[in-house]
């Protein structure tokens, strides 16, 4: 049970030693065509609802930056 495992300590997710530019590589859009949120693409705040919501709306304003091209 994940509550019980020891390296996550009942976290939801965790970012992996090793990880760091994990996170900027999920958030990278694809052809300016796919956009990628999600608390596992934040760079600082992974695992949260905070980075969460703060992701939607980055990936909201590629979007949106990408039909003002």
């Amino acid at each position: 049970v994940w509550a019980r495992d020891p390296w996550s300590r009942g976290a939801y997710s965790y970012a992996p030693a090793g990880s760091a530019t994990a996170m900027q590589t999920l958030a990278a859009p694809v052809d300016d065509t796919l956009f990628f949120a999600g608390e596992a693409t934040h760079p600082e705040n992974c695992g949260t609802v905070d980075a969460a919501l703060e992701t939607g709306f980055r990936a909201a304003r590629e979007v949106l930056e990408t039909l003002d091209k």
